[in-house]
């Protein structure tokens, strides 16, 4: 995945409003105004490997944890912004 927007985007699931990884995946994007329980930009589940590269997390929400970014498994983040993002449990911008 390269040059990526996600937007404004929900899920019913209560896991990753933007974007829900099963499975090895490096994400360049920008990730801005996501709304969910878990995970509201990116959630990954546990068989999942998560790489970020400069990519922007903005003015996510999650009722839960993890605003931003919500990791089951092993994460790399490198060159990466998390602005503004905000969960009410744990991890406004990133839980792991």
């Amino acid at each position: 995945m390269s040059d990526s927007l996600f937007y404004g985007n929900t899920s019913g699931t209560g896991e990753g409003g933007g974007l829900y990884s099963v499975g090895a995946i490096k994400v360049p994007a920008h990730v801005h105004q996501q709304y969910r329980q878990q995970g509201a930009g990116i959630y990954t589940d546990p068989t999942a490997k998560l790489e970020v590269v400069n990519s922007h997390f903005l003015t996510n929400s999650a009722t839960d944890a993890g605003g931003g970014l919500y990791a089951n498994n092993t994460i790399v983040v490198t060159s990466s912004w998390f602005i503004s993002n905000s969960a009410v449990a744990n991890g406004g911008g990133v839980y792991a």
